[in-house]
């Protein structure tokens, strides 16, 4: 009978080293959980229509008012509005043209109040905040399939309430709930599926989940585009989420946690599983405690606490900002780009596509790897964005014809995608199992 470790043994720094192992030294019993990486991609796509879900709902139809249809939201709307707002309702009552229907016609988010489609995004994101740092604490303490499970299932049940939300207020509570469920639960669902397979793959699974969000905005902007009433599209889009659920009750716990808490029966088993689902030969194997120390002290100090970790930390927290910052920022602002806004943020998403391929060709080259690769898609893409604010107005022609607000917004945005997709990696493969959702 051999006796191995499950993967890779990682010392208290993080860094890891080499260990004979039978078991799946390199992950490679567990090289292609199909059910796990469907499952993945499919809460990646219900993810992504979630987090852009207000690029679409909040649109402000045009409109006029009714005693003078020529005094259009192009002219004077905005002005008249402001005073409709606050109560001067002599100028008559505000009218909504066409059959598109959104937060901005139903609770009439126009003019003044326009800021308000905005802070509701912001509300999302700041439950997205709450979410990845409860989630990881939760998932470290009680296993990553049941917190993953239990996100899912109040993401789904929150979202179908904000699409039935009766006032703007229980709009706003609904989608910070939502923003919790949805930070949270896609950050263990990334890290679930790193720990079902060897280190081997995850760059490879990470960047296939990445460019599965870049197909969710997309899917997310043809949908748009084909129903034009607000709740019945949020309340569609769950039924992509009620599907990735039911799938999600069929993957087992990660052998990984599993392994790290002591539970090396499970584990085991586990293993075992995700070897006949793979059609893998194997011989009897046990698995060999590990020290348990760090697992039972580690938190957010545990990653300060060392003079490795703390400085990947803070570089990492750095490069995490920048790439969130600029990544929803040019994602958010298709509106404003001009043109037709479903097209806009269909072509947002399908630019981030090319991105995935590109950076795992560069940051498996052995002349550039992770860091390098980060450093110099980060670059391209800030040099794009800072382009865009010394572009004239106008619409010029020659080169400037070529470089408009558009192709540049796209640019940065395969950039800026490339960079969040070696970030993901990266940061999961610079901490060792049992404080790796600290890290996060």
């Amino acid at each position: 009978m051999a006796t191995a470790n499950l993967t890779r043994c990682e010392n208290k720094y993080g860094r890891r080293k080499q260990c004979s192992s039978e078991a799946g030294g390199d992950g490679h019993w567990c090289k292609r959980p199909g059910w796990s990486e469907a499952d993945r991609l499919g809460s990646t796509l219900y993810v992504a229509t979630e987090a852009v879900l207000i690029t679409i709902v909040g649109i402000p139809p045009p409109y006029h008012w009714e005693n003078d249809s020529a005094l259009s939201n192009a002219t004077q709307g905005h002005r008249l509005f402001e005073n409709e707002v606050m109560g001067n309702h002599s100028q008559g009552h505000l009218h909504f043209d066409g059959n598109l229907t959104s937060i901005a016609s139903e609770w009439l988010l126009v003019g003044a109040s326009s800021y308000k489609v905005s802070a509701a995004s912001s509300v999302y994101f700041g439950g997205v905040l709450i979410g990845v740092i409860t989630f990881g604490q939760l998932s470290d303490q009680f296993g990553r399939k049941p917190v993953y499970v239990t996100g899912l299932a109040l993401d789904i049940t929150f979202a179908v309430l904000n699409a039935l939300s009766p006032s703007f207020q229980l709009f706003l509570l609904t989608r910070f709930v939502v923003g919790v469920m949805n930070g949270g639960m896609s950050l263990v669902a990334f890290v679930l599926l790193n720990e079902y397979i060897g280190a081997t793959y995850w760059s490879i699974a990470g960047s296939l989940s990445n460019l599965f969000f870049a197909v969710g905005i997309a899917q997310f902007a043809v949908i748009g585009y084909l129903i034009r009433s607000w709740r019945l599209l949020a309340l569609l889009v769950n039924v992509q989420g009620a599907c990735v659920f039911l799938l999600s009750l069929c993957i087992p716990e990660s052998p990984r946690w599993l392994y790290t808490q002591g539970r090396l029966t499970e584990a085991k088993d586990v293993l075992l599983f995700l070897g006949r689902w793979n059609c893998k030969k194997f011989t009897s194997f046990s698995l060999t405690p590990r020290q348990k120390e760090i697992s039972q002290s580690a938190n957010v100090l545990t990653i300060y606490r060392h003079g490795a970790l703390r400085q990947r930390t803070l570089v990492m927290m750095y490069a995490w900002f920048v790439c969130s910052l600029v990544y929803y920022g040019l994602t958010l602002s298709v509106g404003d780009l001009g043109g037709n806004i479903y097209l806009n943020l269909a072509l947002s998403g399908l630019a981030e596509i090319p991105a995935y391929p590109l950076c795992m060709y560069v940051m498996n080259h052995k002349r550039c790897g992770r860091r390098k690769a980060l450093a110099g898609f980060l670059a391209f893409g800030g040099l794009s964005c800072l382009i865009i604010l010394f572009l004239p107005e106008k619409k010029g022609s020659g080169l400037f014809f070529m470089l408009n607000r558009q192709v540049l917004s796209l640019v940065g945005k395969l950039s800026i995608s490339a960079s969040f997709n070696i970030v993901y990696i990266y940061t999961s493969e610079l901490y060792p199992t049992s404080i790796r959702f600290v890290a996060f």
